[in-house]
């Protein structure tokens, strides 16, 4: 369904970008929601995607755009975990050992 996903980037750009008073392009978008940068940077955008938009328009976004799906769903997961919710496309992460560091540092 190449049409429907071009036809919802304006509503999904709108979406993302918008509250936060940023503007980006389509192809930046889909280069920032499968790049793991995006979490480093808590990239309001991003994360508004993974959030803010219908599951059903993020995976057709995704596949219109030729998003690696795996990569976009860790980048989710990340947010996930930053934000302590479940987001639809979140693949879950592994639990790490916490090593005595990590202890100390919470």
């Amino acid at each position: 369904m190449p049409g429907k996903a071009r036809r919802g980037a304006g509503t999904i750009l709108t979406t993302v970008c918008a509250p936060y008073g940023k503007s980006i392009s389509v192809a930046e978008l889909a280069q920032r929601i499968s790049n793991p940068r995006s979490l480093e940077q808590y990239d309001a955008c991003v994360f508004a995607f993974f959030s803010e938009v219908s599951e059903r328009l993020q995976r057709e976004f995704i596949e219109e755009m030729g998003v690696d799906p795996e990569a976009a769903a860790n980048v989710a997961a990340g947010f996930a975990k930053l934000a302590g919710f479940d987001l639809p496309l979140a693949t879950p992460l592994p639990e790490m050992p916490h090593s005595p560091k990590d202890e100390a540092d919470v």
